[in-house]
């Protein structure tokens, strides 16, 4: 997978910040929301409209992939939108206690194929997932 856009919600962001310099310099980054403005000098562009409409639209468009950085609610939009087609969930061997849902609330029902696991000797494992579209 080959990335050149990143897609996030405002909290999200503010978590990627609080990292230090911001992660992802070398992508085109959309950040979602209707009331905040940019915290510090990053390569990020706010967007307020539609999220799903408007990943339809950079899809639409040449260029690499896509990668849903996060949060929750934007991780939910895009699943309902059918707008996920690979997902790779990683699973570290740290306990952080409460965590934040990846798909929070009620979502559509979705079919997603096994792909790919791998482990590596940190003790972290990744599981990718492709969307499979149901037969009608």
């Amino acid at each position: 997978m080959v990335i050149d856009t990143t897609i996030s919600g405002y909290n999200t962001y503010k978590l990627a910040l609080s990292f230090g310099s911001f992660p992802y310099p070398d992508k085109t980054n959309f950040v979602f929301s209707q009331h905040h403005q940019h915290l510090e000098n990053t390569p990020v562009n706010f967007i307020s409209t539609d999220p799903a409409s408007f990943v339809r639209e950079i899809k639409a468009k040449p260029g690499k992939d896509i990668w849903i950085v996060g949060g929750g609610q934007i991780n939910m939009l895009m699943l309902n939108a059918r707008l996920i087609d690979e997902m790779i969930i990683s699973l570290h061997p740290v306990i952080l206690g409460k965590g934040i849902p990846l798909f929070p609330g009620s979502s559509e029902r979705s079919n997603f194929i096994l792909a790919d696991t791998k482990s590596y000797p940190d003790g972290l494992i990744q599981i990718t997932y492709r969307y499979r579209k149901q037969a009608i």
